[in-house]
């Protein structure tokens, strides 16, 4: 029985991945969190001000402030992928570039920049942990998609 999950391996992956592939891998992901940053920001202002004309205010103040923080985030995840993109790379030379390994670094890169960086109070880091876990997680399923051949484990190949 063939198991769903064969081709997207939680730990380990192939060493024996081309350095352009492994490029394009980690500029596809890299790529994948800004879009989504954009798009999201995009759709809930203009989400926002169709409530607004609809008379849905509160909902449409709401959304206004998640796409502002969209928008704002933007300061905190471009340096933070700009430190995951080494990161990445260095994984996918190893051999440790699955999922469960992109997830803890980027909770720990979401940490390390809310406590350092930000200089957050210890109530707010759960909150760096969680985009940190967002971003890594559409990084690595930019990556994943769009250079399959790089997370392969060997011998499965299909």
């Amino acid at each position: 029985m063939m198991s769903i999950l064969r081709n997207w391996p939680a730990f380990r992956t192939s060493r024996s991945v081309p350095r352009a592939v492994k490029r394009e891998a980690v500029s596809s992901g890299m790529g994948l969190c800004l879009l989504v940053q954009m798009c999201i920001s995009f759709f809930a202002f203009a989400l926002s001000t169709l409530l607004n004309w609809t008379g849905l205010a509160t909902l449409s103040d709401l959304l206004s402030q998640l796409a502002s923080l969209m928008l704002l985030s933007f300061i905190g995840s471009i340096p933070c992928l700009l430190i995951a993109m080494p990161i990445a790379l260095w994984a996918l030379k190893i051999g440790y570039a699955g999922w469960v390994c992109a997830l803890t670094s980027g909770g720990l890169v979401g940490y390390l920049f809310f406590k350092y960086a930000m200089e957050f109070e210890p109530e707010a880091l759960p909150i760096g942990v969680g985009f940190g876990l967002c971003f890594s997680a559409l990084f690595w399923l930019g990556a994943r998609l769009s250079t399959p051949t790089a997370f392969f484990t060997d011998g499965t190949r299909t």
